[in-house]
């Protein structure tokens, strides 16, 4: 095989992988994946979560569903964290 077919099935397998290792991206996605915990929620919380919303009362699993997993997270520690 030469250079170029290498770079392209290089470029197939990494394409792939990034495919198959994302998380979802849209509400409706997360909801797919997780469907029992959709389920599980209030009618309301179900439709903030359909839109993409937060409201006050959702917990961690209601959030996670309607803006999906942060990209990173800080913690506080000291007074001001307590």
């Amino acid at each position: 095989m030469c250079k170029e077919q290498w770079m392209m099935i290089a470029a197939a397998v990494g394409s792939a992988i990034m495919a198959v290792s994302c998380a979802p991206v849209t509400p409706e996605q997360r909801i797919l994946h997780n469907q029992e915990a959709f389920n599980a929620l209030p009618p309301r919380q179900q439709e903030d979560v359909r839109a993409g919303r937060l409201s006050r009362g959702m917990d961690e699993q209601a959030v996670l569903l309607a803006w999906g997993r942060p990209s990173r997270r800080v913690e506080i520690v000291g007074e001001q964290g307590a």
